[in-house]
């Protein structure tokens, strides 16, 4: 697998009203998107920063997660397996594209991101 880039980075919540008003008074951060109380994306960049339900992480992330953007999907579930890592799911997400979920061997959970206008390519 060869990553282009960290995709992006988000942080677990379990009030997202509360979260969003900490980003946005603690550090200054403008809301770019957010989606009920599933997921608030902040304006951060090149980088994405964003809170996401336990829900909308697909229930097994409890804090931090990387997101890391490939081009494809081939392979990758094997090449983090013979690393040490751990799958743990795929969830298409439609228009955004293909999200597989793994741990690495500490047990941290990690994301690569397939975008869909990569699979179509």
């Amino acid at each position: 697998m060869q990553t282009t880039g960290i995709g992006g980075v988000y942080v677990v919540v379990e009030d997202m009203d509360r979260a969003q008003r900490f980003y946005e008074n603690a550090l200054g951060l403008v809301t770019k998107f957010r989606d009920r109380s599933s997921w608030c994306q902040f304006d951060t960049g090149n980088v994405s920063f964003s809170l996401s339900s336990p829900e909308e992480a697909g229930g097994r992330a409890q804090s931090v997660v990387v997101v890391f953007k490939t081009g494809q999907l081939a392979g990758i579930r094997q090449q983090v397996e013979d690393a040490g890592g751990t799958f743990c799911a795929l969830r298409d997400m439609g228009s955004h594209g293909t999200i597989a979920t793994f741990t690495d061997p500490d047990g941290n959970d990690f994301q690569v991101l397939i975008p869909s206008a990569k699979l179509r390519d």
